[in-house]
């Protein structure tokens, strides 16, 4: 009895404490955005996790977001950063261990190479307020979840042969070569590798909503 009472009170606090964090970034919020200057601001508080503007701006001067869309707009990367911390919300949940420094050092490297120089890399990172151990737990992070979906979602039914010419006729301009497009059986083994890949973020993406639908996820309205 006892110690369901202590759960149920830890629960609670747990409860509380999350409401607290919520309410407290709604008021931090429209007091920094009543500011003539804003040096910076809560754009979402995601199951009691803040992300600000500056967090934004980070993922969008590192190039940190992978959105699949051209609409890079801070709208679309805070979408970005509100289902990147639900999904890892549930990888913490299953422990997912971190990757080899080796992975992290090769992820760095691609970050760096989409820049000039490694001077102007340096340059983002200080301008962002990053340190170089920042930018590897977030790719650390990055590479624990995908590791996750990948073992959530990488097994996918082997299609039919009726889904795969259904899939290559809706698809057909993907098929061309030099002005000619591909029959299907030219093409057989691409289509079920473009199927699987599209079968697969579908099913990702329709995951991530239910998480957002789910999960505690409050965008403060903004004071211009």
């Amino acid at each position: 009895m006892l110690a369901s009472a202590r759960l149920f009170d830890g629960c609670l606090f747990r409860q509380l404490l999350s409401s607290v964090v919520c309410l407290v970034a709604l008021s931090l919020s429209t007091v920094f955005s009543a500011q003539t200057e804003t040096l910076d601001r809560i754009l979402a508080v995601v199951a009691g996790h803040v992300i600000m503007q500056s967090d934004v701006r980070a993922f969008v001067d590192l190039q940190l977001a992978e959105l699949g869309t051209d609409d890079d707009s801070d709208d679309a990367i805070l979408t970005y950063l509100i289902e990147r911390r639900l999904v890892l919300d549930e990888v913490d949940r299953y422990v997912v261990a971190n990757p080899p420094r080796s992975t992290a050092d090769r992820l760095i490297t691609e970050i760096v190479a989409r820049f000039p120089s490694e001077e102007a890399f340096q340059r983002a990172l200080k301008r962002v307020g990053f340190t170089t151990d920042d930018l590897r737990q977030i790719l650390q992070d990055d590479a624990r979840r995908e590791a996750y979906l990948d073992n959530r979602f990488g097994a996918v039914r082997v299609p039919t042969n009726v889904e795969l010419r259904e899939y290559y006729d809706e698809h057909r301009e993907q098929f061309v070569d030099a002005g000619r497009t591909k029959t299907f059986d030219e093409v057989r083994f691409s289509v079920l590798e473009q199927f699987t890949v599209d079968r697969r973020d579908f099913t990702v993406a329709e995951w991530v909503s239910s998480l957002v639908r789910r999960g505690q996820v409050i965008r403060p309205v903004l004071v211009r």
